[in-house]
């Protein structure tokens, strides 16, 4: 059977494409800038790209979903800190998490966040 989606999920779907396909450009991206870029902008379309992904699945409140990304987001990051994921270095892993703790990303990922419930925000303001 064949279900259609709502939506809002259709909205989280589409959210969550662009912020992916944001973050596949700042991972192949070699231009001028290419390290602020990837350091600093892969961390705000990654957290958005959980937040919409996330939303997909649970219908909770915009605060809550955002928590729960940042949550993990500051565990990712506290994990650095503590050096847990260069300990035993793989690429896949250190690709998928980082493997450098720099509190500026905490910053990032509170704007990537406010950025994704922004977004959604103004998505339901127009009654969709």
């Amino acid at each position: 059977m064949q279900q259609r989606l709502d939506g809002f999920r259709r909205f989280h779907l589409a959210a969550g494409c662009a912020f992916l396909l944001a973050g596949l450009f700042v991972l192949f991206y070699r231009g001028p800038g290419w390290r602020f870029t990837r350091g600093t902008l892969g961390d705000l379309f990654v957290v958005g790209f959980l937040y919409h992904l996330l939303s997909l699945f649970w219908r909770g409140p915009a605060a809550a979903r955002a928590g729960a990304i940042g949550v993990l987001a500051v565990g990712i990051e506290l994990a650095q800190w503590a050096r847990i994921f260069t300990t035993r270095a793989s690429a896949p892993l250190v690709i998928v998490t980082g493997s450098t703790f720099d509190a500026w990303d905490l910053l990032v990922y509170a704007i990537g966040l406010t950025l994704s419930v922004l977004l959604e925000w103004r998505w339901r303001k127009r009654g969709f």
